[in-house]
């Protein structure tokens, strides 16, 4: 009887999990979904308030980083009139109840034409409101 107890606990654990990464995976395609059709609304509503973005520009071997206000980026979306199209894969996602990491590939089309690929890593907290956005890492291999 322990042991069928003890079965049932950690599938109701491994539910909650896949319920939770599934919940994570949902921001982080809505985030790409307000990137690629120009929904700073989306964003915003994706974002914690003081989210931050930070840089890493990798050219000639060299790396330049740079931090920028979430809010100067969603302006920025809000503002552009260019098609871009942004395409994500090998999504791995960690997480506990309250933190979570979701580390992606990723390259970068501006007007159908690739401009650059990279790694993002978004950094997400769990909020009475959901998981929202806190940091978003990324290099840019130029």
């Amino acid at each position: 009887m322990k042991l069928l107890t003890t079965f049932l606990f950690l599938g109701i654990l491994s539910a909650q999990s896949e319920h939770q990464s599934q919940s994570i995976e949902t921001v982080v395609n809505q985030f790409m979904q307000a990137i690629n059709t120009n929904d700073a609304d989306l964003a915003q509503s994706l974002v914690l308030e003081d989210a931050m973005i930070t840089r890493v520009l990798i050219r000639e071997g060299i790396s330049n980083s740079k931090n920028i206000s979430m809010n100067r980026f969603i302006d920025d979306i809000r503002a552009r009139t260019i098609e871009v199209e942004e395409r994500i894969w090998n999504l791995k996602i960690e997480s506990n109840d309250n933190i979570a990491t979701a580390w992606m590939d990723y390259d970068f089309h501006i007007e159908g034409n690739y401009s650059h690929q990279g790694s993002n890593v978004l950094f997400l907290t769990k909020t009475s409101n959901g998981w929202k956005i806190s940091q978003v890492l990324f290099d840019m291999q130029i």
